[in-house]
């Protein structure tokens, strides 16, 4: 029968497996992480079916509202892009509704897990990503050395590793979450410590600052008592400084110059041709693309994509935060205040316990992925969050008493 833990390990596997299609010649970049979502919601439905009578049917009251909020606009865009029952749009339609679909299923899934069910899927990951490096970077090595020529954008951009994932910003993610695992895992955790820091090194992705800095706010948070009593405001602080940030040109390049040194793939915010430019130009479009419509009906989830390509001045990746805001206007910044809330609600009481430390600091991390990296809906990192969320909570209360999620 199928079990829960093989449907989790569904999605996060995901992002390391991202390109495995690919580099067999089969479809296209990023293949992988589109079938599994079908295979995800396949194999959730079985299962529901046949264990309705014994799944614990819990989501919280404030998620079920984020949801039921998430599925009526998105709903109500259908209408206003276009006739409900209108097949020209039927591939975006399904995708969207196919997300929110995802994040009912995870989260009920999730919330049937104990922790040596964590467990289990933290050490198979674990070995499963050790295992895609070791392979993936000799292959690396030998393509360095000109002994076997790999496709563009597969294990090697250009001179930068990425494994099989499809980004190098995804591997610089899922290689931080194995930093954080390993602290004190072992006798030779610090050997480890190296052996990722040098993995790092060969990505040379400019999310890696991103990822420090959001970390080393974390540990502030874990090191004095009185601002994880006010966490809620200090996020959102965070998130308004943020969008503050990316709704100037000058303000954003001033401080990119500043952090020029950090930065290995730097490049001028003003210069079209630069990294930085790609990467950021299009969100501070999209924040100005806002102010001027601020006022405008939401459409929901990913009619952005479909906003853009009707619309001149916002183009390019557009990073998470930029995304949701777009998606759902003045109503997206109140739920990601209610977001804000329930991890401020999660993270308010502190116990020394060196897991929770770990899960907390993958919170963190994760939250840094929605900020700054091109979706908001990838669905590894959210399943990685509601699993660090759920272990936080059977840690802290015991009794699944609490509903977080």
């Amino acid at each position: 029968m199928i079990g829960v833990i093989t449907i989790i390990l569904l999605m996060t596997t995901t992002m390391m497996l991202a390109n495995v299609l690919y580099f067999f010649n089969i479809g296209y970049e990023n293949q992988y992480s589109q079938i599994s979502i079908v295979f995800f919601i396949l194999l959730s439905s079985i299962y529901i079916f046949k264990n309705y009578g014994n799944i614990k049917f819990k989501i919280s009251k404030i998620s079920n509202l984020l949801l039921l909020f998430m599925t009526m606009i998105t709903i109500f865009g259908f209408i206003l892009l276009g006739n409900i029952f209108d097949i020209s749009n039927l591939a975006f339609k399904i995708l969207s509704l196919s997300k929110i679909i995802f994040f009912y299923f995870v989260i009920l899934l999730i919330n049937q897990i104990s922790i040596e069910d964590i467990n289990i899927i933290i050490k198979k990951n674990i070995s499963l990503f050790i295992f895609i490096i070791m392979i993936t970077l000799l292959i690396f090595y030998l393509d360095m050395h000109h002994v076997v020529h790999l496709k563009d954008r597969l294990i090697a951009y250009q001179d930068r590793f990425a494994a099989l994932c499809f980004e190098l910003v995804d591997f610089s993610y899922l290689l931080f979450i194995l930093l954080i695992l390993s602290y004190k895992n072992s006798k030779y955790w610090l050997l480890q410590f190296i052996a990722i820091i040098y993995l790092l090194s060969l990505t040379k992705s400019n999310s890696i600052v991103v990822y420090v800095v959001f970390l080393m706010f974390y540990l502030i948070v874990y090191k004095f008592q009185f601002i994880r009593k006010y966490i809620f405001v200090f996020m959102s602080l965070v998130v308004l400084v943020v969008i503050y940030i990316f709704s100037s040109v000058k303000v954003i390049d001033n401080i990119l110059r500043e952090m020029s040194v950090f930065l290995p793939r730097m490049g001028s915010l003003l210069d079209p041709d630069s990294p930085i430019y790609k990467r950021l130009m299009p969100n501070i479009e999209a924040l100005l693309y806002l102010k001027d419509h601020f006022f405008y009906i939401p459409s929901g989830i990913s009619s952005s994509k479909y906003l853009f390509m009707h619309t001149e001045n916002v183009h390019g990746s557009v990073a998470g935060i930029f995304i949701f805001l777009i998606d759902f206007g003045v109503f997206g910044l109140f739920m990601i205040f209610i977001l804000l809330y329930l991890i401020s609600k999660l993270l308010n009481r502190q116990i020394n316990n060196l897991n929770v430390f770990k899960a907390e600091a993958i919170i963190f991390l994760s939250a840094s992925y929605f900020i700054f990296q091109p979706s908001y809906l990838n669905f590894t990192v959210w399943t990685i969050i509601l699993l660090s969320t759920r272990y936080i909570t059977l840690i802290k209360y015991k009794i699944d008493k609490e509903k977080f999620i």
